[in-house]
């Protein structure tokens, strides 16, 4: 399980911060902390947050999503669907240009739109991505390897119209094409990057609002506004990300007004409050405990079920911190389908905590191992916050009282943590889950059987059928949705503990900093602040 855990995409149900006051903002310059150094600026590859956030300024796709959840066109000036829904046509900005300030400007086609969905298809590119988008047709088996990927159904008929064949109609497809993932590529800049694109300031070809005018290593990274760029106005003259993994020294630099802005904790909240700053927060980050279900003990279903239905959220309330709230539920409460809160409308998915039931699954699930009793099991725990070790031992005690299951606990870095999960070396493990983007399926689409998400191991073609049909109404969708989120926790596959809450603040006379609750975006684009 790669970042896209607790990242992936950033652009879709953004807002932002709007005023009507302020400068004109054309030689102003921002500053803004990212957790580390950008991974790889690659669109199709882009797993990490940093890259994330630099991609959604520097480079665009076909649309984009608002401030109020719509979509706007971006590389497009227009679309049409068909009435069968299977077929997508866009046509392009004539005067959209790829610009990275060094020689002259390079007009933006529909070429590079056929190139980087094929790139995002080709088995050597090994995009994390693809699944996403299985929807267009020839997908599913150039996946499954009995279809070239350059038989993928993207199509440039003349050089501003790209046009997409769908194989089964996908009522999500234009939030899809908002993600860094379906971003264009300029094959002749690509193949002249020597296999270093996305790597190097001088292997990234920009066509956003910025472009790349310095990346000192382990430093900083500074942007500064694409004079090419003709979709809109850009408001700053150039951005300061400076690579910061240390969130205490992100909040020391904005209370020393050294940032303009800043992801803050719940504890540190108080240093905005006390200055009178805007204070955005979402409940947008589900942590959960992963049950590997490849594990000789855990891939019996009904261990999986006893360990769900003896959990108990009640017994670890109390030592939460205010920045962790008990959850249920997978899908946090920023998920919209059509524009209607998912989470209200699936309030009731969830498994309940029932002891007695928990001890017969228990029974059953050592009868079929032909055990006595479980042996010893592990749960990875990431070492960044106490609290997290301290409520599995809440948890693990509950657990030896009612089905007799001795679980200790492994702390290690997040990072350690995910390489082991990656490797499928563990039985249980403590990770955040963030939406890529904002729909249920950006979760759920991680246990599909198929999915080279799914480091997890789960199997059920029930769950595979639920989440390969999202065709009918709003409430449709939603209801099979829930089915599916409810299927996961009833199989005990994956074990929600609580949500956490991310805040962002922007110092003073700053506005026009869009935030996403999906993956940590921040969109510069339309910044400006009072000199």
């Amino acid at each position: 399980m790669k970042r896209l855990l607790t990242l992936v995409l950033c652009c879709c149900m953004v807002v932002v911060l709007l005023s009507g006051c302020g400068g004109k903002g054309e030689n102003q310059a921002m500053y803004y902390d990212i957790p580390g150094e950008p991974g790889n600026l690659d669109p199709q590859l882009a797993d990490d947050t940093s890259s994330q956030i630099v991609l959604q300024n520097i480079m665009e796709g076909l649309l984009r999503m608002t401030p109020n959840g719509q979509l706007e066109e971006a590389a497009a000036t227009s679309y049409e669907i068909s009435e069968d829904g299977l077929t997508y046509t866009f046509h392009l900005r004539e005067d959209a240009m790829w610009n990275n300030g060094e020689g002259a400007a390079v007009p933006v086609t529909a070429k590079d739109f056929v190139y980087g969905f094929q790139r995002l298809f080709n088995p050597y590119t090994r995009s994390e991505y693809r699944e996403m988008y299985s929807a267009i047709d020839g997908a599913q088996e150039i996946i499954s390897g009995t279809k070239n990927y350059q038989e993928l159904g993207v199509y440039a008929p003349d050089d501003y119209t790209f046009v997409v064949r769908l194989a089964r109609q996908d009522p999500f497809f234009l939030q899809l094409m908002t993600l860094p993932a379906a971003f264009p590529c300029n094959q002749e800049f690509f193949e002249s990057t020597g296999g270093r694109y996305g790597l190097s300031e001088e292997a990234v070809f920009c066509n956003g609002p910025f472009i790349i005018s310095s990346w000192t290593e382990d430093k900083n990274m500074v942007l500064s506004r694409n004079e090419e760029y003709a979709t809109t106005v850009v408001s700053p003259s150039s951005v300061s990300l400076y690579f910061i993994s240390d969130a205490a020294e992100t909040t020391k630099r904005f209370a020393a007004d050294n940032l303009d802005a800043a992801k803050l904790s719940s504890a540190d909240l108080s240093i905005a409050q006390e200055k009178g700053l805007e204070v955005i927060s979402y409940d947008n980050t589900v942590w959960a405990v992963l049950v590997n279900q490849k594990d000789e003990t855990l891939q019996n279903r009904d261990i999986c079920k006893a360990l769900a239905l003896s959990l108990q959220r009640e017994s670890y309330f109390g030592i939460l911190p205010t920045y962790l709230k008990a959850m249920s539920q997978l899908i946090p409460s920023t998920v919209s389908v059509s524009g209607e809160n998912y989470r209200e409308h699936a309030a009731s998915v969830g498994v309940g905590y029932q002891p007695e039931v928990a001890a017969q699954k228990m029974a059953a699930g050592l009868s079929a191992l032909e055990v006595d009793r479980l042996p010893r099991l592990t749960i990875l725990c990431p070492d960044s916050d106490d609290a997290y070790a301290s409520v599995i031992g809440y948890i693990a005690q509950v657990w030896q009282k009612d089905i007799s299951a001795f679980v200790g606990v492994e702390k290690l870095s997040l990072s350690d943590l995910y390489a082991r999960v990656d490797q499928g070396d563990y039985e249980m493990a403590l990770i955040p889950l963030t939406p890529s983007y904002d729909n249920p399926v950006s979760i759920l689409d991680r246990f599909v059987s198929s999915s080279s998400q799914n480091s997890v191991g789960y199997s059920n073609p029930d769950y595979d059928a639920l989440l390969a049909n999202q065709i009918g109404s709003a409430q449709e969708v939603v209801a099979k949705f829930a089915q599916a989120e409810q299927m996961l926790l009833e199989d005990g596959v994956i074990l929600p503990l609580f949500c956490e809450t991310t805040n962002y603040a922007l110092d003073s006379g700053v506005t026009g900093i869009e935030f996403s609750p999906f993956s940590g975006g921040v969109f510069f684009r339309d910044a400006k602040k009072v000199e």
